[in-house]
């Protein structure tokens, strides 16, 4: 996966500070979720584990805490505190 604005994800056209508001880790965490979702519908059984290392790390673990039913794990190498 690939944070928003970073790389080809670029949600909107324009850099201004108004379109900011979406580059958050809370954001990032729902993004996250969503496309569990959209990858794990009608598979119900399958087990998700996230990784991370450094801030990746940290939004691992915090995922897990966030919406512990759309991962059985978290793996959270050199996260930030």
């Amino acid at each position: 996966m690939e944070h928003r604005f970073y790389g080809d994800s670029q949600p909107f056209d324009n850099w201004s500070l108004e379109s900011y508001q979406y580059l958050s880790s809370e954001q990032a965490m729902a993004d996250i979720a969503y496309f569990l979702a959209s990858m794990n519908k009608g598979k119900e059984d399958r087990q998700t584990i996230v990784v991370g290392g450094s801030y990746p790390g940290a939004l691992s673990a915090w995922f897990k805490a966030k919406y512990p039913q759309s991962a059985v794990a978290s793996w959270a190498a050199s996260a930030v505190v």
